[in-house]
Formats: C-alpha cells, sequence, structure tokens
C-alpha cells in the first residue's frame, strides 16, 4: 500500500490547494468516500484491493483540481492518471492502463465490461 499512499499524498496535497473552500471540502469527502467503498467492493470480489484505491483517488481529479466541466471529467481524469502514474516510474504499464480505463469507464454506471470496473 506504499504506493497508495503516494499517490493520496499527491491528490490530498493537491485539494488542499483549492481556493473554494466548498470545492475542496466536497473534493475531499467525496474521494474519501468513494475510497471506503471501493475497498469494500475490491475485498468482496477478490479484486486488487490497492489497484481499485488507487483509481478511486484519481477518479474525479480533473473535476475537483483542474475544474473541468462534468462531461468531460472521467476521460480527462483518466489522461492524468495515466500521465501521473507513468511519471511516477512506480506502476508496469498494465497496471496504469487497468486504473485508467476504470477511471475513464467510471460515468457508464449501466456498462460493466470487466470485474474492475
Amino acid at each position: 500500500m506504499e504506493r497508495y499512499n503516494k499517490v493520496k499524498d499527491h491528490v490530498y496535497g493537491t485539494y488542499h490547494k483549492i481556493n473554494n473552500e466548498l470545492l475542496r471540502t466536497a473534493a475531499f469527502l467525496h474521494t474519501n468516500s468513494v475510497d471506503n467503498c471501493i475497498t469494500l467492493l475490491a475485498i468482496s470480489r477478490n479484486l486488487p484491493v490497492e489497484l481499485a484505491k488507487i483509481a478511486a483517488l484519481l477518479h474525479d481529479f480533473a473535476q475537483y483540481a483542474q475544474n473541468c466541466p462534468h462531461k468531460d471529467h472521467a476521460r480527462l481524469s483518466s489522461l492524468y492518471a495515466h500521465q501521473y502514474l507513468e511519471q511516477s516510474g512506480l506502476f508496469k504499464m498494465r497496471e496504469i492502463d487497468e486504473i485508467g480505463y476504470m477511471i475513464g469507464q467510471h460515468s457508464y454506471k449501466n456498462h460493466i465490461d470487466s470485474p474492475m470496473c
């Protein structure tokens, strides 16, 4: 879970810099809630917990940290995650692709095409 903690520090450190107090609070509360929920889901479904939790941390990053429109947030958060995780040097490309795919698909709640999604 060392990689998870590094990503969490990055995401939450970025959220701390959000000037709008309501948006900053929403970013922390929502991300933490999704992180908790995905942990339970991953454990109950015997899926890779660390990768799921990292996807939870980054799934709305563009919406909160980059103030992008909601309609674009999944795609832009996925692109950001891919770039950030690759630059970190902590992940295999297969893991980066899987996390990026989960994030990119998270707005399509009725279309589940992989166990992680």
